[in-house]
């Protein structure tokens, strides 16, 4: 296996990070094998709307950003034990207990980065993270970096992408869907983006993140496949990674259709 991805335990709550609807909450992590403390944000199953399956959306998306060369905190899976649980008296214990297991933690980032606001003007340095960035979310049909909601932060000219628990939304489909390298596929995921205006009309230059695409084989989404914990595991892993290989297959024909959504 090419791919690792830290283990860590959550050893002590530091806070709610915002009032939002999934809540995430700080805490400060233990490395099972080093022993280093970090602090991570971390995602409890118990918050989210898709419970485990947005846990797995958020895994495989973070390692596939990161695989094509897209910036994205480091993730790592956070354990939470009863014992630690138990000891927690604040807002949101009751979540927490019922967290118990594995959920998911990102690296917090310290040091000059700003959430993205809405009014952010795109210059031509950061033009080509963009493209990329609308690019990929039509990949995963992620439809939730919107106006409102960027799930970026940005530090000079590098953009950093967070929060993917609601890709794949096609899961979400009853009944059948098109194939999914097709612009019909992903058009409502690019239309709802937050850069859709400001790149609307221009030519994208999506050569590189093309050739990641096209480098994403069977041993890269098998070892991806392989790190999703046994206990987050449904009957949607078949249906996302027969999606990524359909668009890995036909990724001359997904990015010609994502360029025609932005013309």
């Amino acid at each position: 296996m090419t791919i690792q991805i830290k283990e860590v335990e959550a050893r002590q709550f530091r806070r709610a990070l915002n009032s939002g609807r999934t809540t995430p909450l700080l805490f400060e992590c233990e490395d099972a094998t080093t022993g280093q403390k970090e602090e991570y944000v971390v995602k409890l199953k118990s918050s989210l709307d898709r419970r485990d399956r947005g846990l797995i959306c958020e895994l495989v998306s973070s390692l596939i950003a990161r695989f094509i060369g897209l910036n994205t905190p480091s993730i790592a899976l956070v354990s939470i034990d009863a014992q630690m649980a138990s000891l927690i008296d604040v807002i949101p214990k009751d979540k927490i207990r019922s967290s118990i297991g594995l959920n998911l933690g990102s690296k917090l980032f310290s040091g000059g980065y700003l959430n993205l606001p809405n009014d952010y003007p795109l210059s031509i340095h950061l033009e080509q993270a963009a493209a990329e960035i609308i690019t990929f979310d039509a990949l995963i049909q992620n439809p939730d970096r919107r106006s409102g909601k960027p799930n970026m932060f940005i530090k000079g000219n590098e953009i950093y992408i967070f929060d993917h628990e609601l890709a794949f939304s096609f899961l979400e489909v009853i009944g059948k869907r098109g194939n999914p390298w097709e612009q019909a596929a992903f058009s409502s995921c690019v239309r709802g983006h937050f850069f859709y205006r400001q790149l609307k009309g221009r030519t994208l230059i999506l050569e590189r993140i093309a050739q990641g695409i096209k480098s994403m084989g069977n041993d890269f989404l098998l070892d991806v496949q392989a790190i999703i914990p046994e206990e987050w595991k449904d009957e949607n892993i078949n249906k996302i990674f027969d999606h990524l290989k359909a668009i890995v297959k036909n990724a001359d024909r997904f990015i010609e259709g994502v360029r025609r959504e932005m013309v």
